[in-house]
């Protein structure tokens, strides 16, 4: 008995939404009868809920309501251990939104500054060096569209030097993923990649 009682059941209900989109879990369980499925995907057949939780504990694991109905129009509920299947969740989506791309946009106009320019190229260069992608975007207004072709193509012209010098600088080369142009603005996106690839 001393066995069963040390068994602490997960019923947090982060861990249960999150691990099991808000079925019941262990003792929450209304139904008087489920079909159990085994840890390892066998099909035990249908069981009293009170039986099945009692495999559960003797097991160290949690009973999972996986569908609501099966055979006999009884849920269907597997043995999982819902504090690993957590863990393993978390650690997955910690992964995949590490190995998102970022997107960084900065703005400017045909009237900033060559310190304000400086300010901004070297912020879009601390991105790129942590992997993002930054898109420059010079904005035009009225009168400013006839600048495109002159000082939208110097300052493109600029922004790509200073980049390349600083990817040069820390051992990358650089890249344009995207240019754009329309009737309000022009646009580049660029990323750093290592140097040789």
């Amino acid at each position: 008995m001393s066995q069963i009682s040390s068994r602490k059941f997960v019923t947090d209900k982060r861990t249960t939404e999150s691990s099991n989109k808000g079925l019941p879990v262990n003792k929450d369980i209304k139904a008087l009868k489920i079909q159990l499925i085994s840890a390892t995907g066998e099909n035990l057949g249908v069981v009293t809920t009170e039986s099945a939780l009692k495999q559960a504990e003797l097991g160290n694991l949690d009973l999972v309501i996986v569908s609501e109905t099966g055979a006999m129009d009884a849920p269907v509920a597997k043995l999982i251990n819902l504090n690993k299947k957590f863990y393993e969740e978390k650690k997955k989506n910690k992964a995949s939104k590490k190995n998102e791309i970022q997107m960084k946009e900065i703005r400017f106009s045909p009237k900033i500054g060559d310190h304000d320019l400086m300010i901004k190229l070297k912020n879009g260069s601390e991105h790129l060096l942590k992997g993002a992608r930054v898109k420059f975007v010079l904005t035009l207004k009225g009168r400013e569209r006839a600048l495109r072709d002159t000082f939208g193509k110097n300052l493109f012209i600029k922004i790509e030097d200073f980049l390349n010098n600083y990817a040069n600088e820390n051992s990358k080369s650089l890249a344009i993923d995207d240019s754009s142009e329309n009737a309000n603005s022009s646009s580049k996106t660029f990323y750093f990649k290592k140097t040789g690839k």
